[in-house]
């Protein structure tokens, strides 16, 4: 799964303030980018700890809490909710009372897993962009099978009806013959990735 788009979430905790910010991420750079862009914005927190994770890569930083107290509970919480390609950062103002390492952990590890929550996500799929050419008097029953199994992109009308279409079934080719009983001229173009927003799957979320 991915994030569409920048979440956050904010909490307080014995007299802290946590502020959670989860922003998609195309690489290393960019998670690097968005962290150094936070550090910018709350210049005055005592701490922001950090973890993301794209593709292969992943990396934690606890930024001045004790040692795998922050960054690696973050980190889990991506791991955990199977995200890909998302750089979270949690800013900690320190307000006065110590928590211990159990708590810590847990802070930093709710924070990162409330704004996943916040977070509007997507999953990714494979699209085979196909033309279908089909003579005008298909343009009844085929015509409308094919609307409901497919989706229009574009359509032309010339000598024949051409329809730009994008489907996930790889099958779609032999279907379209069987429909048309051979009279529709399919032409593979490409395949595309395209993200398409999902409500949250995971019951262990919420």
């Amino acid at each position: 799964m991915y994030i569409l788009s920048e979440a956050r979430f904010e909490t307080c905790i014995q007299k802290s303030r946590f502020i959670a910010c989860a922003s998609p991420i195309e690489d290393m750079d960019a998670a690097r980018t968005y962290i150094l862009s936070l550090r910018r914005e709350f210049h005055d927190a005592t701490h922001v700890c950090s973890a993301y994770i794209c593709g292969q890569t992943m990396h934690s930083n606890d930024d001045g809490e004790p040692p795998q107290t922050a960054g690696r509970p973050i980190l889990e919480q991506i791991q955990y909710a199977a995200i890909d390609k998302v750089c979270i950062c949690v800013v900690r103002y320190f307000g006065g009372i110590q928590l211990g390492i159990g708590g810590l952990i847990r802070a930093y590890g709710n924070c990162a897993k409330n704004v996943l929550l916040q977070a509007k996500k997507a999953r990714k799929i494979t699209m085979r962009l196909y033309t279908v050419c089909y003579p005008y008097a298909l343009s009844g029953a085929f015509a409308g099978w094919l609307r409901r199994h497919v989706v229009f992109l574009k359509e032309t009308y010339g000598t024949d009806v051409s329809v730009l279409i994008a489907v996930e079934d790889p099958d779609i080719e032999t279907q379209i013959m069987e429909q048309s009983k051979g009279r529709a001229v399919v032409t593979f173009i490409r395949e595309q990735a395209r993200l398409v927003p999902i409500e949250d799957p995971d019951p262990h979320l919420s």
